[in-house]
């Protein structure tokens, strides 16, 4: 028998409201009462689904929380070489470089 609507959306709601929860499969039988059979049947709906993965610990997160197991993290490509030598160009021109928008200004400091 597969896991009701219900039971899944009840631990879509618990990985939501507390973000950052990784449970082994023991933990989430003891967190939602479940049995051996239908926990791990849930836990493999929700991958299935999109909504949760395992980690390299054996532990289920969201996906949205970083990388799945075997599935290391990749860098985005870039040519820097082009945008390099634009950019020393534009500095050397202005005499300065630019502050990241996160920066502040104020040096002032508390009054």
């Amino acid at each position: 028998m597969s896991p009701s609507e219900d039971l899944l959306g009840r631990i879509r709601g618990e990985y939501t409201e507390m973000p950052g929860l990784r449970v082994t499969e023991a933990q989430a039988r003891r967190l939602w009462g479940l049995d051996a059979t239908t926990c791990r049947r849930a836990l493999t709906m929700l991958i299935d689904g999109g909504f949760l993965r395992r980690t390299e610990a054996g532990e289920y997160a969201r996906v949205s929380e970083g990388p799945a197991v075997g599935q290391p993290i990749r860098m985005a490509g870039a040519d820097v070489s082009a945008s390099s030598s634009s950019g020393s160009a534009a500095r050397s021109q202005q005499g300065r470089t630019r502050q990241p928008s996160w920066v502040s200004c104020d040096r002032s400091g508390p009054e």
